[in-house]
């Protein structure tokens, strides 16, 4: 991967200095410094275009950094921690990866738990074996879905934090706060959504803990166990505002 954006950059170097060859060849445009006051301000236009044109193909190819190497697709909790790791780069987000990262291992012990526990208490074909894997189920899609929200804020902010380092002296300071509200809005955005998940894993925690507790009780009991009244509302007004 070096070696190519090496060999990008030099072709572009090569590419620029036989433009200038041909601005400035006799043979060709024959563009000159000290003729007429149009030849020395072509020169001088083209010149300065050459070297933007370096300075930014430099910097694009050496220096901009890839987007996310993102798996191609979000399946299970390995594709998912692989995703938000392709964003360790950012630096200003360290802390709020770490926590999703460590949210999802938290969720795979928590599912792990709960499956076991249920295997314990009740036969598969039970309703209330049921009712339980039904609710755990959508738990979980909640839980990624707020994952991959999380994702594709990320993908933005990276993307809005690069364009505001990589221009920011040439930007006006209006456009420079507009990027930084930008970049607040989608942090804060990240850190209600890992809330929001956190929210989730205390609630299964309390659902597993009733599990624990549950004794012989009849199946309509089920139901009523505060840690499945919970999941239900937040399910429940989860898809109504989906």
């Amino acid at each position: 991967m070096a070696a190519t954006k090496l060999a990008r950059a030099f072709a572009l170097t090569l590419g620029v200095a036989a433009a200038n060859v041909a601005v400035f060849s006799p043979g060709l445009m024959n563009v000159r410094f000290g003729g007429s006051a149009f030849s020395s301000a072509l020169g001088a236009a083209v010149l300065a275009a050459s070297g933007l044109a370096l300075l930014y193909g430099a910097y694009a190819l050496l220096q901009r950094p890839p987007a996310p190497a993102a798996p191609a697709k979000l399946e299970t909790a390995e594709h998912y921690a692989a995703a938000l790791g392709a964003f360790r780069r950012v630096r200003t987000v360290a802390a709020e990866l770490e926590l999703a990262l460590e949210q999802l291992d938290r969720m795979e012990k928590r599912k792990q738990s709960l499956h076991r526990l249920l295997a314990q208490r009740f036969e598969p074909e039970e309703l209330s074996y049921r009712k339980f894997s039904g609710v755990i189920l959508e738990v979980e899609e909640l839980f990624r879905r707020n994952l991959r929200a999380v994702l594709s804020r990320l993908a933005v902010y990276e993307q809005t934090e690069a364009e505001l380092k990589s221009g920011s002296r040439s930007l006006s300071r209006d456009l420079q706060q507009r990027r930084l509200e930008l970049i607040r809005e989608q942090h804060e955005f990240l850190k209600a959504t890992l809330g929001h998940n956190e929210e989730i894993l205390l609630k299964l925690n309390q659902l597993l803990l009733e599990l624990t507790r549950l004794d012989q009780q009849h199946p309509g009991t089920i139901d009523e166990l505060p840690g499945m009244q919970e999941l239900d509302a937040l399910i429940r007004s989860t898809k109504y505002y989906a």
